[in-house]
């Protein structure tokens, strides 16, 4: 894993999200992570606990505001609405541009993930739960 060291501080527990987005016809599902300033934030098709059973592909969003930690409703420009599926702490254990090593506590989201970058892009994503 290309992975940067983390230090003591930045291994308390950061506060996670998931928000089912609705737009039209479709949905997708809004993985995002504490990041400081921002939420690193990934879109994927199922909600992330699926990916118990295969490795889930996901696409790596630009970061979004804070606010989103707690906020649902109707996203501006007519671009859907987010109702919270997940929420919880979490503990970054590594992060790099391409790979983020976290262990979930939420109601559904429980348990170590790795979400790796699939390409050289660095879009795709795949997001799988660390075997024991």
């Amino acid at each position: 894993m290309d992975s940067e060291p983390i230090n003591q501080n930045t291994q308390l527990p950061r506060r996670f999200v998931v928000l089912l987005h609705r737009q039209e016809a479709a949905h997708h599902f809004d993985l995002m992570i504490d990041a400081g300033q921002k939420l690193a934030t990934w879109k994927m098709a199922d909600p992330p606990e699926t990916a118990r059973d295969a490795p889930q592909r996901c696409l790596r969003l630009p970061d979004h505001r804070r606010r989103y930690l707690d906020y649902e409703g109707p996203i501006s420009q007519n671009r859907g609405e987010v109702t919270r599926h997940d929420a919880g702490d979490c503990v970054v254990h590594a992060q790099s541009k391409t790979c983020w090593e976290v262990t979930f506590h939420g109601h559904r989201l429980i348990g170590r993930v790795h979400i790796e970058a699939a390409d050289q892009s660095g879009e795709t994503w795949l997001l799988r739960f660390a075997t024991a």
